[in-house]
């Protein structure tokens, strides 16, 4: 304080501004003080009381050090001196003006090199809060000690908290008066107990696996040796044994070494619609030990020719479905796996067996830029993610698993690999047979499923239809209800629990890191189901959460910060984007060797070690990517007969609606079919269109475009409508 020439009280408020900053997590700060001193000369011999409230508001640069903070809050404090006598009960009339916090004064003698306080008693003996927060700070001569005092709203806060508080603004004048030269946003609030808890979420779940695992077409090699006869998978009428599904794929990768010339680590893309050609395709590929690489069939031809560009594959894989859709380098599965075109193999692959950390699969998800960019997944990465899932019960190997993901999506690989490595029994449905409800739910009853897994909206339209039909029973065999990539919806699941026996489970991990946490819902029904928990850290993750500054935050459930996460299940990187994965796989964060992957979402920790899902912290909006199921069926029919295609529509849930054209329809016509299809109470301002490569948006990118139409009549049903929407 005497270095920088600083009263106590200042040194106190500039602790305070820490301290909110620190819990708040804003900058822009806003304390009212109280001024009892004469503000001119001339008014030192006067006698009575002067006394005023001063707001003094500070915008904090977290990457301030101490010394810095404290030169501010001194001049502060001195410019706003200049304004104590301008009454603040008249200054809070003022618009704008909004003050949460008190930080009360020390009665104190004039500066001096040699700083003589005296001690005060606090102007609030009667205990009431006037404010939500009031900071006391007393100096005690006699014992040369300083008190600081919390006088806290009970409105607010409750005993709990504000002893919690108590104890964390001790910790932080603690770290104060150590060192001012230590940063603003390095100051940490972490009490011991939340240090033990944030070592506790690394540490718990742990479980042993070995060092040196088989590859994933071993593992299922493995299980056809232990039972040959048992149905692998299941399409309607068709079916396929372990035995048969081995030989199926071992003549397929026969070809591809041998007519294809496929080397090890190739890329060789698979398109073809639902169907048993999908999962030969895929073990056969990984039989001539090469890379898995999905196609979407109905996705745009020019993202699939983008993705052919960076895989410089050798060959495509199809089908009788798919077989016209590529010019060139295709290999019709179809039309090998006939009867009159099956050899006797006689001859054992002689392929070198690849490591355990290589590529076994690539899933090409959107960029930002409008450029898929390939998310490399191993075979560590897919065998170690499968053994979490059965390490918390999610799917089992004696499970007869339901495969509704689309290849589109990364979960599809560990849902129907996972089954089959495992020793379950996969049953497939045929093309769109995910939007069949009936024939969906008739799938579960007639092959007695045990497993099913979709997105929540999918699984909210399947309670409904479920609901209307009176057909619950259908699902009585279900032993395992999954859910992941959108928020969780508690009607429908709540339906579920009461209907079923199944266990539900909110799996929450992106293409970058497959498995991250597993949330588990059981048949009780005294557990409330948090529509954000996301559950308890996968074992032999670890992961930190950090703030902008990456500092960790306080684990109290409120407090947000960005999800990092260590570990098996973490990918190697992108294909061909050394600097996409530069920017999310950070090394350094703690003693690890392996690095952090940087995930985008934001999430809060709670004290029971629970992550909660709050949002992105980019805010990218997807162009022309695979809408859900709910607004497929929403919009499917209408804009099929207006040319566009179901994977053309884009949603937002911000004021703003974005629909995305790929037709030279014309706008009126377009407006026209859209009114029709939205509820006139879900109004539509804004309509933009885009002429993008599909892909992401940032929301800062949407904001600064002008909107082509905007419709400014629209009916409201109510004036109820009228007021919420």
């Amino acid at each position: 304080m005497a270095e920088h020439e600083m009263t106590l009280f200042q040194v106190g408020l500039a602790a305070f501004y820490i301290f909110l900053f620190k819990l708040t997590q804003q900058t822009d700060l806003c304390v009212l003080t109280i001024s009892a001193n004469r503000y001119r000369a001339e008014l030192k011999d006067i006698l009575g009381f002067f006394s005023n409230t001063l707001p003094q508001r500070m915008i904090i640069d977290p990457h301030w050090t101490l010394d810095q903070l404290f030169d501010c809050t001194k001049e502060l404090c001195l410019k706003s001196m200049r304004h104590a006598h301008f009454p603040y009960q008249e200054m809070g009339e003022l618009q704008g003006i909004q003050t949460l916090f008190l930080a009360e004064p020390i009665c104190q003698a004039k500066c001096s090199s040699e700083l003589v306080l005296k001690p005060s008693r606090s102007l609030l003996d009667d205990m009431v809060a006037k404010f939500d927060m009031t900071c006391s700070i007393d100096y005690n001569n006699e014992i040369r000690s300083i008190t600081a005092s919390l006088n806290v709203s009970t409105d607010l806060f409750d005993a709990k908290t504000i002893s919690t508080m108590a104890y964390r603004f001790q910790c932080l004048l603690d770290q104060v008066f150590i060192s001012v030269s230590s940063f603003v946003c390095n100051i940490s609030l972490l009490l011991e107990h939340e240090t033990e808890l944030l070592q506790q979420v690394n540490m718990n779940n742990k479980f042993q696996y070995q060092s040196n695992l088989l590859l994933l077409h071993e593992q299922f090699a493995n299980r056809v040796e232990e039972h040959p006869q048992k149905l692998a998978v299941v399409l309607d009428n068709q079916c396929l044994t372990y035995g048969e599904l081995f030989y199926f794929a071992q003549l397929i990768s026969y070809h591809l070494i041998n007519a294809c010339h496929i080397q090890p680590n190739d890329i060789v893309p698979l398109c073809v619609e639902r169907s048993l050609e999908m999962t030969i395709g895929i073990l056969a590929t990984l039989m001539s030990h090469a890379i898995y690489c999905p196609l979407t069939p109905n996705h745009p031809q020019q993202r699939l020719n983008g993705i052919l560009r960076q895989t410089n594959a050798r060959c495509i894989l199809t089908h009788d479905m798919t077989a016209n859709k590529f010019e060139s380098k295709t290999v019709n599965l179809s039309s090998l796996i006939r009867p009159n075109n099956i050899d006797i193999i006689d001859q054992s692959l002689n392929v070198p067996r690849r490591d355990f950390d290589e590529v076994a699969y690539i899933i090409f998800t959107s960029g930002s830029t409008g450029e898929p960019k390939g998310v490399q997944l191993t075979h560590r990465n897919l065998l170690l993610t499968v053994a979490s899932y059965a390490y918390n019960g999610s799917i089992l190997p004696t499970d007869t698993a339901l495969q509704i993901t689309p290849c589109s999506f990364d979960a599809h690989v560990p849902e129907l690999l996972g089954c089959l490595i495992m020793g379950g029994t996969s049953i497939l449905l045929h093309p769109d047979g995910n939007m069949q409800l009936n024939y969906l739910t008739s799938l579960v009853e007639r092959n007695q499923a045990s497993y099913m897994h979709s997105v929540p909206s999918h699984l909210s339209i399947i309670c409904e239809q479920l609901e209307k039909d009176n057909a619950f029973e259908r699902l009585v065999t279900l032993r395992s209800l999954c859910s992941s990539g959108e928020a969780m919806d508690i009607r429908s699941l709540n339906k579920f629990r009461r209907n079923t026996k199944a266990t539900i489970f909110n799996l929450y991990g992106p293409a970058e890191c497959t498995d991250v946490s597993i949330y588990k819902i059981t048949q009780d029904v005294k557990q409330m189901i948090e529509p954000t928990c996301i559950g308890r850290l996968s074992p032999n993750l670890v992961c930190r959460i950090l703030d902008p500054y990456m500092q960790t935050i306080i684990p109290d459930g409120h407090q947000i910060g960005e999800l990092f996460v260590s570990g098996p299940s973490v990918f190697p990187g992108y294909l061909n984007r050394n600097d996409l994965t530069q920017c999310v796989l950070i090394n350094g964060l703690s003693d690890r060797t392996e690095p952090y992957y940087k995930t985008g979402d934001l999430v809060r920790l709670d004290a029971y070690g629970s992550l909660h899902y709050v949002g992105r912290k980019d805010f990218m909006v997807k162009l022309r990517g695979p809408a859900s199921f709910a607004q497929t069926r929403l919009y499917l029919d209408e804009c099929l007969r207006f040319g566009t295609s179901k994977n053309s529509i884009a949603t937002y849930h911000m004021p703003l609606v974005y629909e995305i054209i790929q037709t030279s329809i014309s706008l009126k016509r377009l407006e026209r079919a859209l009114m029709t299809i939205i509820h006139k109470h879900k109004i539509l301002r804004t309509r933009l269109l885009f002429d993008e490569n599909l892909g992401e948006l940032q929301q800062e990118i949407l904001d600064e475009i002008s909107p082509i139409i905007i419709v400014t009549e629209v009916d409201n049903e109510k004036d109820v409508e009228k007021i919420l929407y």
